[in-house]
């Protein structure tokens, strides 16, 4: 990918989260409008939509297998097993 596709791809993405985020922010506060619990006007001017913390941005995923690591580790050693006949 050249570098003006990638800095097109960064910019779109980024807008694209600026959007969600926007609109996901704006369901909230109708929800708690709705249940009577209303975020007061001066919070909503301090919450803003570029908050990324929820974005994997190096696109790897990790599960926390450890607890599982055990079986993982025997069901692997019975594929061997099985492999070599």
């Amino acid at each position: 990918m050249r570098a003006p596709d990638k800095t097109g791809s960064h910019a779109l993405l980024s807008n694209i989260l600026l959007a969600w985020n926007t609109a996901q922010i704006q369901a909230v506060a109708d929800r708690r409008k709705k249940q009577m619990h209303a975020i007061g006007e001066s919070w909503l001017r301090h919450i803003g939509p570029a908050h990324f913390g929820h974005v994997n941005f190096r696109g790897m995923l990790t599960f926390g297998v450890e607890k599982y690591l055990d079986a993982l580790l025997r069901d692997q050693e019975t594929v061997r097993r099985r492999a070599q006949g």
